[in-house]
């Protein structure tokens, strides 16, 4: 489910600060919204980029506006006024201590937020200092065991590369005026010049940001977050977590593209234009994007856009850039004290018709060659509470809304509020919203949420959402209904060692498989428990340890269990850094799978699901040779213990064992 959440907002996670660690930072919440949201399409990758590159130019707090202090993790929309009040009212903060004095900030906060603050004078932070950075980063990746698609040399299933992926991402800026980055990647099994002309997936972006009229400017690939995201962002997807006020958008309108990702991109050029209360964001993209094409009555039809980004047999090189699609997006709001009005328009012209497969779950899915959507948004705080919504339509007359509020009654207690309502004949070209489904039609919903400060060292999260799809779905034979609840105590004794215990309990409709002509829908139940513990041991060592469990209540003997241990060490004077994990897990089958987060080399993270009985290990380090170089190394093999083979389809191993390794090396100038 590609929704819910910009996640760069997702990272307020109940870890210490450990040698400003990122990584560390971001994990528990990104593993917590890929689990509760399994459809969810996260880049990853993207993710990671947007955090380091803050960390490494973080946001001045004395000369932020209010969309500059959004780009900070864990602040909430609250916080960022009575910054920006504190600010106003007592001038230039000059250190992190004094941030303690600003309503809802305490030592937790800023443990969190000080990697990505700075506190230099405003005249000095708009000085003109001619500087330039570079950033070369080199990765391959493989699996040691011979995959099935490398055993058919005279199949039209046969991976027509090699085992090996390559990735080459160059990165440079000037001062904090220009910003560039050049990306080629070939992934496993492609062939290197066969379908395209010099690698599978290339991406270029250079972009001008400024301090006048023009905010920013960018040729090349580009990315967009507008309104509430039901009409245009693909930036990271978001969605529902235990941070439970973590339910407005607050990505920045334009960014370059930089991610290695092959979907929902744009390519062409955009800017951003500032006027005094007016803001007005513009994009024109023309790209070759994949497409399964048929022929109906001597017409070429587009039936979908994969989404996967692979061309390794005939099949998958078929639909390698098989369609343009051409977009124009504009976007423009005003902002009277309190009040933010914007309005969004999307308009895409294809190369050929597009008509979904004919499935009773897409009798509403338009057909077309050209389409837009319109929406109308708005932010609007009101003392403690903070209104935001939006509307929107499109060609077809399909209508989806979304209406959501923030309130803080006190210091100690904060409370969410989503209400939407997608309609079943609206149809987003590029939108990710708030929800429960894959898609921003076809649904309704409520969600509330609270965070508590019990007492000190002591937090509750907790949500409840409930959900009904008037029409069908996917795989689903009816309209169904359904709710999920969570809870979760937090608990830091030490600003060394934090813990949490959560317990999600989801009950939803799904079709029972059967034998039977017609599908019969049955009331699934779905209890997860889980304890997690951080601590750090000395300067250079630190714990991490989890327990969790799954159970299937409608279903008899389905349970399931995961349990793993780190052990992060560094060495060396910090310059090696190795965590080495080991888990052990045993479900009754897929259906009580457990999901949990794998760190990687630098910006490359996985969530995979854990079902059947096995075990997995890996070992992931770090070597900072000197300030230029930086090598990356991750080794991981997995077992199981039932007789099952690893992978499926063509990625099958005949074994049951697994074995990948990762290499990278950073190059900083």
């Amino acid at each position: 489910m590609r929704k819910i959440l910009c996640l760069y907002t997702l990272l307020c996670c109940f870890v210490p600060s450990w040698a400003q660690d990122i990584k560390d930072q971001v994990r528990l919440l990104v593993e917590d919204y890929v689990s509760q949201n399994e459809e969810a399409n996260v880049d990853i990758e993207l993710l990671y980029e947007t955090f380091y590159d803050l960390y490494e130019n973080p946001v001045n707090i004395n000369a932020a506006n209010e969309e500059m202090l959004y780009k900070i993790p864990f602040l909430t929309p609250r916080q960022i006024s009575a910054l920006l009040d504190y600010i106003k009212k007592y001038g230039e903060v000059h250190n992190i201590y004094e941030l303690q004095g600003v309503y809802g900030f305490d030592q937790t906060l800023l443990r969190k937020i000080a990697p990505f603050i700075t506190f230099a004078e405003v005249e000095d932070d708009y000085k003109q200092k001619i500087y330039f950075k570079h950033e070369i980063l080199l990765r391959s990746t493989t699996v040691v065991e011979k995959q099935e698609g490398y055993k058919r040399p005279d199949s039209m299933t046969h991976y027509a590369g090699s085992p090996y992926s390559a990735l080459i991402k160059y990165k440079g800026s000037m001062s904090k005026t220009f910003f560039w980055h050049l990306t080629a990647e070939q992934d496993r099994g492609e062939a290197w010049f066969e379908h395209a002309d010099v690698v599978d997936f290339w991406s270029l972006g250079l972009e001008y940001q400024g301090k006048g009229l023009i905010k920013n400017a960018i040729i090349g690939d580009f990315r967009m977050c507008l309104g509430q995201g039901l009409v245009i962002n693909n930036n990271f997807g978001y969605g529902k977590s235990s941070q439970v006020m973590d339910v407005i958008q607050k990505g920045a309108m334009l960014k370059r593209f930089t991610s290695s990702s092959e979907y929902a991109l744009f390519r062409g050029g955009a800017t951003h234009l500032q006027w005094k209360k007016f803001n007005m964001v513009v994009g024109i993209s023309s790209r070759l994007a994949d497409a399964s094409l048929d022929s109906i009555d001597n017409e070429i039809l587009i039936r979908s856009f994969p989404e996967t980004g692979l061309h390794r047999t005939s099949s998958e090189i078929e639909k390698y850039k098989a369609a343009r699609v051409s977009d124009v997006i504009t976007h423009l709001d005003y902002t009277h004290e309190k009040l933010k009005i914007g309005a969004t328009f999307a308009g895409e012209h294809l190369s050929n018709i597009y008509k979904a497969a004919e499935r009773w779950d897409n009798y509403f899915m338009p057909q077309y060659q050209d389409y837009y959507n319109v929406s109308l948004d708005y932010k609007w705080k009101f003392r403690d509470i903070m209104f935001f919504g939006e509307l929107a339509t499109d060609k077809q007359n399909g209508w989806a809304g979304i209406q959501g509020l923030l309130l803080y009654p006190s210091s100690r207690v904060q409370m969410s509020m989503v209400y939407r309502n997608y309609g079943k004949k609206y149809f987003s070209l590029y939108g990710q919203a708030f929800g429960e489904g894959s898609k921003i039609n076809n649904e309704e919903g409520l969600y509330l949420g609270t965070n508590i400060l019990i007492a000190k060292g002591w937090s509750l999260d907790w949500y409840l959402d409930w959900y009904r799809f008037p029409w069908l779905r996917y795989g689903i034979s009816r309209p169904t209904t359904g709710y999920d609840v969570l809870f979760q105590p937090n608990y830091s004794p030490t600003r060394n060692t934090s813990m949490h215990w959560r317990v999600k309990y989801e009950e939803k409709e799904n079709n029972k498989s059967t034998n039977m002509p017609l599908n019969e829908i049955e009331n699934t139940q779905r209890l997860e428990l889980r304890y997690h513990l951080i601590t750090k041991v000395t300067d250079n060592i630190a714990l991490q340890s989890r327990i969790a469990t799954t159970h299937q209540l409608n279903m008899d003997d389905e349970n399931g269990y995961l349990i793993y241990q780190d052990v992060t060490a560094k060495m060396l004077q910090q310059k090696l850094s190795m965590t080495l994990r080991y888990s052990l897990f045993n479900t009754t089958s897929y259906a009580s799978r457990i999901y949990t987060f794998e760190s990687d080399v630098l910006y490359l993270s996985s969530i995979p699901s854990f079902y059947g009985k096995g075990s997995r290990t890996y070992l992931n380090s770090s070597y900072k040779l000197n300030d230029i170089f930086t090598f990356y190394l991750k080794l991981s093999y997995g077992k199981n213990y039932d007789g099952r083979t690893m992978g499926s389809g063509l990625d099958a191993i005949d074994a049951d064992h697994k074995t990948d390794v990762h290499f990278q090396v950073r190059i900083k100038l």
